[in-house]
């Protein structure tokens, strides 16, 4: 677990796409995050499916600050949405307060 962050907010700091160009589709990208949470940041691997079949946001190391239960799960799905915006192309201002 990651100490310290109890009710504190979440920001983006950065989203960069890591997957090569014939890597990324409408369907599956990969992207290194960096959050910050306090006095704090930590860089996180997003990936995201989104496939008729399949629809999906996955994250590495599993332990991280998203993964830790005093992090509020809103504030988890409010990463997942900017990561998702971003993969479909929405330009997004950072730093991103969630």
């Amino acid at each position: 677990m990651v100490a310290g962050f109890e009710g504190m907010q979440v920001c983006v700091i950065s989203i960069t796409a890591i997957a090569p160009a014939s890597g990324r589709s409408d369907a599956f990208g990969q992207y290194r995050v960096t959050l910050k949470v306090g006095d704090r940041e930590q860089a996180l691997i997003y990936t995201i499916k989104l496939s008729p079949r399949e629809q999906s946001a996955s994250w590495t190391p599993s332990d991280n600050v998203l993964s830790d239960p005093r992090v509020d799960v809103l504030a988890v799905a409010g990463v997942t949405d900017v990561v998702v915006a971003f993969h479909r192309g929405e330009a997004i201002k950072f730093p991103r307060v969630i």
